[in-house]
């Protein structure tokens, strides 16, 4: 009895290297910009604090005017300082979060719009790689190439 033959594509494990790579390299990215605010941090803070201390969502108690530009990013933080957190730390805490959360999705949409149009990489036999492996560097060499009328003669 024969071994069960493999599709072609990548295997669960290797999306799952992929992603954790992917999610690391996001992660090494962040951390330039760690200490790095905007001024909208702060007005969230601000209409964030007094929602979690019961005046609403105002930027100054007893004025009501409405100038948060992310209403649900106010509630999030607003509910962190309601726990007793800080809120700057429940910010960055759910923008790193959002961040890596967003990796994860465009890899798994990525993953579905390769499935539905079959351009899921095969797998090379071992100790050769395919050419149209568009990891392959040769292959990569080939394709970067410009064509022949705009190279030198």
């Amino acid at each position: 009895m024969s071994a069960p033959r493999r599709r072609p594509g990548w295997g669960r494990h290797d999306r799952a290297r992929a992603l954790a790579l992917a999610l690391a390299i996001a992660a090494c990215a962040m951390i330039p910009v760690r200490g790095y605010l905007t001024d909208d941090t702060f007005i969230h803070l601000q209409y964030a604090r007094h929602l979690a201390s019961g005046a609403g969502p105002v930027f100054n108690v007893g004025e009501r005017v409405y100038g948060c530009t992310s209403p649900l990013w106010m509630a999030l933080i607003a509910l962190g300082i309601r726990l007793g957190a800080d809120g700057l730390a429940v910010a960055k805490a759910l923008g790193g979060a959002a961040t890596l959360a967003s990796v994860a999705l465009c890899f798994q949409l990525a993953r579905q719009t390769c499935a539905a149009r079959g351009c899921a990489p095969s797998r090379p036999s071992p100790g050769r790689q395919r050419v149209d492996d568009p990891l392959s560097l040769s292959g990569w060499r080939r394709r970067s190439r410009p064509p022949s009328r705009w190279r030198a003669s």
